[in-house]
């Protein structure tokens, strides 16, 4: 909550930045929380006050005088975009953009070069700016898409200068219609976590194998109908869903994903029966409810891995 003989403290452009927000988000009839500490705005945020987003349009550009804020939140606000001044916002940490009709980023966020958490959820991307990559210190981005029925564009590209973002931990990307992954996206060394459930991907370049410290991976729901070979150089991996795919084996290099436990090849049948199952040195659970339902009887080959991977204390579902 802003209290007003802090926002005396603030420097003057500050001040009227502060103000100008005020005034178009009053209008809208938003609540607007501006924290002010060591004599600067450190955290803005603006939400409906009746729980349902209202129409702002354009956020002045005169946010971008807000040079020491470090959190900003303008999400579910039905803005249309954002102005080139938000990349002045050198200091920012996180900035959520989430549930707007924005349908474009401006090339200056590449200059948010404290950013470390990203939103841009339910959106009306289809790409990203290539000064996208300039956000080194990006730890987390979310990109979801929860709201099927609603009618927006879906993120279908990365930029080539993805790569670029080392410092990138945790990338969620659901329900959007990514076609392929640049081949830079090998150069996330530090990926923890990649969730793309429900995309268009069809192929996963070669340096996917590169991604040394990715622990969980979700590909359901996209038409990979094979896998690279340097798949099997994830050593750290230990969660893996491949659900509703076109896979049709799984190949030799399973018996290589030395820290995998829990693993998703639900959907389509894999014929033959992969025999290779027995070979993962860490499976604890395998989830392949929708397809062995179907097989009935299963075969020979398939009971008697089936019964093996229960005497080895896998949990199959």
């Amino acid at each position: 909550m802003l209290i007003e003989e802090d926002l005396e403290r603030v420097t003057p452009a500050e001040k009227k930045a502060v103000e100008d927000i005020k005034e178009a988000y009053g209008r809208a009839a938003h609540e607007v929380v501006i924290e002010v500490k060591d004599g600067h705005v450190k955290r803005v945020s603006a939400t409906p006050q009746y729980g349902e987003g209202a129409q702002i349009g354009n956020i002045p550009r005169s946010i971008g005088d807000l040079k020491w804020v470090e959190v900003l939140d303008l999400s579910n606000n039905e803005l249309f975009d954002l102005p080139e001044s938000i990349g002045n916002l050198t200091s920012l940490r996180e900035l959520d953009l989430s549930e707007n009709d924005i349908t474009s980023l401006p090339e200056s966020i590449g200059n948010l070069a404290s950013l470390v958490k990203l939103n841009i959820s339910e959106l009306g991307l289809t790409s990203l700016p290539e000064s996208f990559g300039n956000l080194t210190s990006l730890q987390e981005l979310i990109g979801y898409r929860v709201n099927v029925l609603r009618d927006t564009a879906r993120l279908s590209s990365l930029p080539k200068s993805f790569g670029n973002l080392r410092s990138l931990t945790r990338f969620v990307l659901w329900r959007n219609k990514l076609k392929e992954l640049p081949e830079s996206f090998g150069d996330l060394g530090a990926l923890v976590e990649l969730d793309l459930y429900d995309n268009e991907l069809s192929t996963l370049p070669e340096s996917i194998g590169h991604l040394g410290s990715l622990k969980k991976l979700d590909l359901s729901a996209n038409n990979l109908k094979a896998l690279p070979a340097s798949f099997g150089n994830l050593k750290a991996l230990e969660e893996l869903k491949l659900a509703g795919n076109e896979l049709t084996t799984l190949p030799g290099f399973f018996a290589e994903l030395s820290s995998l436990w829990e693993l998703d090849i639900s959907g389509k049948n894999l014929r033959p029966f992969p025999e290779i199952l027995l070979e993962i040195p860490c499976l604890k659970v395998l989830r392949m409810e929708s397809w062995i339902g179907k097989m009935k009887p299963l075969d020979e080959t398939a009971e008697r891995v089936k019964k093996q991977l229960k005497d080895k204390g896998v949990k199959v579902n």
